[in-house]
């Protein structure tokens, strides 16, 4: 949250998704397809995360046909913390996500 508050996401809106699923999956692309840009960010690996499961998602739709894209970035701990056992403060530092 502390991100949004520096000047280069002045125009960025935070959004939180708690539930996320395989039976929501294709209804996300609708939501996708009204933005052009979309950032993820998570303090977990990007493979197999909410991150992997949106790039996903914007290619289905209900009918099963490719999604028009929207451009997704996704910001997540780099694959350096695998294996390390500490507070999720140093894990972020090691991972990458204190840079932004």
């Amino acid at each position: 949250m502390d991100w949004q508050k520096q000047a280069k996401y002045h125009d960025h809106a935070v959004c939180s998704m708690p539930l996320w699923s395989m039976a929501a999956k294709r209804r996300q692309a609708d939501m996708l397809s009204q933005h052009t840009h979309v950032v993820t960010i998570e303090d977990h690996l990007q493979d197999g995360g909410f991150g992997s499961w949106m790039l996903e998602a914007n290619f289905m739709t209900e009918k099963q046909e490719v999604s028009k894209q929207t451009r997704i970035k996704n910001i997540a701990l780099t694959p350096e913390v695998c294996g390390t056992v500490g507070s999720q403060l140093m894990l972020n530092k090691l991972g990458g996500l204190s840079d932004y």
